[in-house]
């Protein structure tokens, strides 16, 4: 049964382990300029603590620093020791740090089944192709391909000097550094340790296989496993140190061992084997009892004999008897103290006294003899008759009674045979047994003579009972089963019968005789022997004399003891024979005779042994002391003159007189001041039983007898504490044949004090996660010591010490452990418990959970947020402190634990990392950083427009910009024109956005723009654009009174930009003089109109600019002839005043044009509005001109009367295509002054929209 395996808390009686070092890289050594860290590991470190550094230089004195971590980075050779707060001073490690070409680096420490890791390294950049490993002196291995060597699971013959080599190319060979590698113990060879090495019989055994592990490898797993020298598994391999045998019986003495092995298999030891020797305690203080009690017994019911012992272990014979005999009634053998006899029907003959013995090897101890009364019972029973006679049933003690008018055969069983008396008891050969004795009444006269002649019969067969019964208990005094004990019982067996043979050898001549002897153990005389010869028995006779003469295996047997061995004895035929004794034993004198069947010189007889020849001539060969080095196979040759003859061989085994003694002890553990029996245990061989033994006995080699006697007995009346020692015995024989037993310690036992609790903890206080150690101790008592541990009522663990100062028992606090404990202190001789200790155990807080809390998913500015901080673990009370970016913004403090808020109305600033700290006294804890982002609704949402002039115009790019001031990214920016959406855009880190467009006249209208993020939407304000189309080449139309103008005709010329945004400014041009100008504010047609002199034929056109662009439409010439009379008078007359007239009109009507241009532009009205830059493009104008035109008047609606008619003058060019011309702007040669030409000048203009616009003629004239 193995104890279960405590995973929260372990004993601990060993030492705190040091603190140790590992490397990283774990090599050594290494080059100059590399660097190492070093890691300081202990019990229970953490990186936090605090450690202690010790650097040793190889030269100089020892440095000590301090760090706040547990790693340290060196660059210097040395010897480095390290130590953390809660273990000791690590181990040194030794650095080095080579400027060698090539050095063997291997790891710090290697281990007993780690796999050993060697690095040939060369500096710089070249690569070794070549490497050979040395060990010892010895080349170990040699590669062009692996470079490294791996031994897995090295052992300790491992161990010793390495050396590599390596090149670079043939010519150049380098050699590295020797290292010294030794491989460590993993774990020594684990002890197998009892709780008892001489356990009571029936007690509870604890085995324990201790080991412990090296350092550096506490994190090893382990597998124990427990076996017997037998080969017997005990228990298979597991996690568990401990096996305890909950009952141990004397055939369970013998060699123990255990076996401990990691579990990757690399490493498995073995224990010594333990001697385990089961003390069986003998039987004492035998008492009989009864059931009914008191031995009141009523005829025929049942008698129960209970036989039990207050003391003995083992298999115990418990045998019943009657007072006066020693023939028993019934014999049970069982594992117990206990045994019960059942009589059943008990009569009055069993009446008597009883007594009853108990023996469990040490021989019988018998109870004291009770009594016991059979009386009648009150009413009638039926008694069996005897066979053959016819019967009536009665009381057994009246007559029968005739006037009672019980008839005489009234009832009258068949035939009845006697039974046995004792129907539960398991009868022997040659046991006596007792039948039922039946009272028969018989009736009437002629039963008298019946009666009497039934207790003739009666009394006839008593006598024969009685006979036989006095001849049967004399063959059981004389043949009763025999059991000679040996000294103590150790060596108790059932004894053999003794075959001696005289004279004393087993080869004889034909014709001779040999006589045999049988003998009782210690050669008693015999009753009866039996004589076999083979398996057939030959003779059976009191004697115990046989002679005999004829060859054979005789053994004989005598009264009731076993057969003895077999002898063979050998009458041989044979020229030569060589006799031997039968048996030899160790310092007997013996003789060889090689007999010969004819007288022989004793020169030419010859001894051999083992086949080698014996430095001996003669007929007998002496053995003067004989021993195991005489052990062998013997014979005899004669030598003749041409041949030599062999005899039979014999083989010789010297035997032991008697074996090695057992000193035993009773009682095995005795207590202060009580006796104590020894008793040196062993037994002569049967052969040699006359023979009779000498016995010393010994305390710590000091003689306790004074003198050797002949009693295998010493008596200590009284042993103290101070006899506890060891003790041994000694055997020997007057040959001088002495044997000294193995030593036995006897503990003396003394009760243990009341045990005394003590709780350690590493502070002051007791907190969680450190380690606590309960220590019990009592100051006085016997080990082994059994230290038990509790917490209130739950047992926590034990342990067994074999010496003083007592036990430890180590765990790691929590929370539960708070509250009351003690210890039990027990030995053999009895228990005590340690006062209640207290312990409370402060829980440091845990690491706190910080939580923000905001009323939406997002935390948006202006939000009311609450950060709550709760450590899930720590004692109260608990002061929480909350961080923005390290900074303190609070602190709260949580009296009966729990948690804590801190409320915090959010800004745009208040992005960034949060933590917060729990503290309760002890060391406080931060909570994880949670980053929180504010975020920032869109606003102060702005649209541009980005356009490459100041006005928007027809085929111009431009860009919308929207963009909010303020807002969180990622932003989705929307562009609207009249409310329909134009383009989606998103600004994934903030910013503004951008939608370009090519102006059509379509895109004039309201825009606007729009911005959201995860919190809201928000559009700008509306921005209108008013896209300015380009004038198209205006058509210019020429209208007059008739087909020929003459001198003195009102001339109206009509100029018209068919394309164009209002207002357009409209100029006339007479061979590129200025002759006026009109304005069209909501755009259409303008007319000029004047009267023609002869002055005036020549080319005329018109150009119309609306502040963007200037086109000038193809030219129209005009012939003018001369008139006659009065209307050329009047016509010259009037046009003067026409003139002036014309002149002020189109003066007032440029200044207004100008005006509004200016306004409409953002220019000067003084700018020339014809200048135009070449860089930009011109719009082409196109005039379809008809086939065939015929020509109208201009005015239709005048009265001509007799007046001259002018026709409508076009110019028509012969062209098939539309052909695109060039504005050309007018050189204003002559302006409106004294040099210009006497015109009169009527302005009139018409819209597009007016009554015109669809019945009035419009006339293009095509380009030139």
């Amino acid at each position: 049964m193995q104890t279960p395996h405590l995973n929260s808390i372990s004993l601990s009686l060993a030492a705190i382990p040091k603190s140790v070092i590992s490397l990283h890289p774990p090599w050594t050594p290494v080059f100059y300029g590399e660097r190492v860290n070093l890691t300081c590991k202990g019990l229970h470190s953490y990186k936090s603590e605090k450690t202690k550094w010790y650097h040793r230089p190889y030269r100089g004195k020892e440095k000590e620093r301090e760090t706040s971590g547990n790693t340290l980075e060196v660059h210097e050779a040395g010897a480095f020791r390290c130590q953390v707060q809660s273990s000791p001073v690590s181990d040194p490690v030794r650095l080095l740090f080579s400027a060698g070409s090539l050095i063997l680096q291997a790891p710090h420490s290697v281990f007993e089944g780690d796999t050993l890791f060697l690095r040939c390294q060369k500096q710089g950049k070249e690569k070794l192709y070549y490497v050979k490993y040395k060990w010892n002196g010895k080349i170990l291995y040699k590669s062009n391909k692996t470079l490294n060597l791996y031994i897995p699971r090295a052992s300790l013959n491992n161990s010793g000097n390495y050396q590599c080599f390596g090149s670079v190319d043939k010519n150049h060979i380098l050699k590295s550094n020797t290292k010294l590698i030794k491989i460590q113990e993993l774990f020594p060879h684990p002890k197998l340790n009892a709780t008892a090495f001489q356990p009571t019989e029936g007690s509870s055994v604890n085995l324990s296989c201790e080991t412990h592990l090296h350092p550096e490898r506490l994190d090893t797993p382990l597998h124990f496993i427990f076996f017997k020298d037998n080969g017997a598994i005990l228990s298979g391999w597991n996690k568990s140190s401990e096996l305890q045998i909950p009952t141990i019986w004397k055939e369970d003495s013998g060699l123990y061992g255990c076996g401990t092995k990691t579990v990757t298999h690399s490493v498995l030891k073995h224990s010594l084997l333990l001697q385990i020797s089961v003390q069986r305690i003998p039987v004492s203080q035998v008492s009989l009892e009864t059931q009914p009690p008191v031995g009141q017994a009523v005829e025929g019911e049942t008698l129960v004999l209970i036989c039990s012992a207050a003391e003995g272990t083992g298999y115990t014979t418990f045998s019943w008897h009657r007072e006066n005999t020693e023939k028993s009634l019934g014999r049970k053998t069982e594992r117990s103290q206990r045994a019960e006899l059942e009589i059943g029907a008990i009569r009055e003959s069993h009446a008597g006294g009883y007594y009853c013995t108990a023996d469990n090897s040490y021989g019988p101890v018998r109870s004291e003899v009770i009594t016991i009364t059979v009386r009648e019972s009150s009413h009638f029973v039926p008694v069996r008759m005897l066979q053959g006679l016819s019967c009536v049933f009665t009381s057994p003690r009246s007559p029968p009674n005739p006037a009672s008018g019980d008839s005489p055969h009234s009832i009258c069983p068949a035939q009845v045979q006697l039974q046995p008396l004792y129907g539960n008891v398991q009868y022997q050969e040659d046991d006596l047994v007792y039948s039922e004795i039946q009272i028969i009444w018989l009736r009437g006269e002629e039963e008298d003579q019946n009666l009497l002649f039934l207790r003739q019969r009666l009394l006839w067969h008593l006598f024969w009972v009685v006979l036989i019964f006095m001849l049967l208990w004399a063959i059981l005094l004389v043949l009763g089963p025999v059991t000679v004990q040996s000294v103590s019982g150790q060596f108790k067996t059932a004894l053999k019968s003794v075959i001696s043979v005289n004279p004393p050898w087993t080869n004889h001549f034909a014709g001779q005789k040999v006589t045999l002897t049988c003998y009782k153990f210690g050669f008693y005389w015999t009753n009866n022997i039996k004589w076999y010869r083979g398996d057939k028995v030959v003779r059976n006779r009191s004697i115990n004399k046989f002679e005999v003469y004829e060859s054979g295996d005789y053994r004989c047997q005598a009264d009731n003891l076993l057969p003895s061995k077999s002898v063979h004895l050998d009458f041989s035929k044979a020229e030569l024979i060589l006799q031997a004794p039968l048996e030899v034993f160790e310092r007997d004198s013996v003789v060889l005779n090689c007999w010969a069947s004819q007288y022989t010189d004793p020169d030419k007889i010859t001894f051999y042994k083992d086949g080698t020849k014996l430095p001996h001539r003669d007929m007998k060969y002496h053995i003067g002391q004989a021993g195991l080095q005489h052990n062998g196979e013997y014979h005899c040759n004669k030598k003749y003159a041409e041949f030599s003859i062999s005899s039979n061989s014999v083989k010789i085994q010297v035997k032991e007189l008697f074996p090695r003694p057992v000193l035993l002890v009773s009682p095995p553990q005795p207590t202060d001041g009580s006796p104590v029996t020894l008793t040196c245990d062993t037994q002569l061989s049967p052969q040699k039983s006359k023979e009779r033994l000498k016995f010393c006995f010994f305390k710590d080699d000091t003689d306790l007898s004074k003198s050797c006697s002949n009693s295998p007995e010493l008596n200590i009346p009284a042993i103290r504490k101070e006899d506890s020692k060891s003790y041994t015995c000694q055997a020997g024989s007057k040959s001088g044949i002495w044997k000294i037993s193995l030593p036995s310690e006897i503990p003396v036992q003394i009760p243990v004090s009341q045990p005394v609790l003590t709780i350690r903890t590493a502070k002051a206080m007791a907190l969680e996660g450190d380690i606590a150690t309960l220590h019990c101790e009592s100051q006085s008592g016997s080990p082994p010591i059994w230290y038990r541990f509790y917490h209130g009522t739950v047992f926590l663990g034990s342990n067994t010490t074999y010496s003083t100062g007592g036990a430890s028992f180590s765990f790691t606090l929590t929370t539960e452990h708070s509250g009351k404990y003690y210890c039990t202190a027990r030995n053999l001789l009895g228990i005590k418990h340690s006062e209640a200790m207290s312990l409370s155990v402060i829980v440091p807080v845990s690491r706190p959970v910080l939580t923000l809390r905001t009323p939406g998913a997002q935390a948006v500015v202006g939000d009311l947020m609450e950060l709550h901080c709760e450590a899930l673990r720590g004692s109260p009370p608990i002061r929480y402190q909350f961080y923005h970016e390290n900074v303190i913004l609070g602190s709260s403090s949580a009296p009966s634990g729990g948690g804590a808020s801190f409320k915090l109305s959010l800004t745009e600033e208040h992005s960034g990392n949060y933590l917060c700290e729990a503290s309760n006294g002890q060391e406080p804890q931060r909570s994880v950083t949670i980053p929180l982002k504010v975020t920032v609704p869109v606003s102060h949402l702005g649209l541009t427009l980005r356009m490459p002039r100041a006005q928007a115009v027809l085929g111009d790019l431009v860009e919308l910009h929207c963009k909010a001031g303020k807002g969180s990214p990622p932003i989705q920016y929307k562009f609207y024109h009249e409310n329909v959406t134009l383009e989606n855009s998103s600004a994934p880190f903030g910013g503004g956005a951008s939608f370009n467009l090519f102006l059509t006249e379509e895109h004039s209208g309201n825009y606007s723009c729009e911005a959201s993020n995860v919190v809201g939407a928000q559009q700008s304000e509306v921005v209108t654009i008013k896209v300015i189309v380009p004038v198209s080449r205006p058509v210019f139309t020429l209208r007059a009174p008739k087909a020929q103008v003459v001198v003195g005709d009102v001339v109206e010329l009509v100029c018209e930009a068919l394309r164009g945004s209002p207002p357009i400014l409209y100029q006339f041009y007479y061979e590129n003089i200025t002759l006026g100008n009109q304005s069209a504010p909501s755009g259409g047609k303008a007319f000029f109109n004047f009267s023609v002199t002869e002055e005036y034929s020549g080319n005329y056109a018109c150009e119309a600019n609306n502040g963007l662009w200037a086109q000038q439409s193809d030219k129209v010439t005009i012939f003018v002839t001369g008139l006659t009379g009065d209307r050329s008078s009047s016509v010259a007359a009037g046009i003067p005043g026409a003139l002036l007239s014309m002149a002020v009109l189109a003066g007032g009507a440029l200044l207004y044009s100008r005006r509004l241009l200016g306004k409409a532009d953002g220019m000067p009205a003084s700018d020339p509005i014809r200048s135009h830059s070449d860089s930009e493009p011109q719009e082409p104008t196109y005039s379809n001109v008809p086939s065939r035109v015929e020509l109208q008047p201009v005015y239709d609606n005048v009265n001509l009367g007799g007046d001259v008619v002018y026709s409508q003058v076009q110019h028509t060019k012969k062209s098939t295509t539309a052909v695109a011309s060039e504005p050309t702007v007018p050189v204003n040669k002559v302006g409106l002054g004294s040099h210009s030409p006497n015109i009169h000048r009527f302005l009139h203009t018409e819209a597009l929209e007016g009554p015109c616009a669809t019945s009035c003629p419009v006339h293009h004239s095509s380009g030139p």
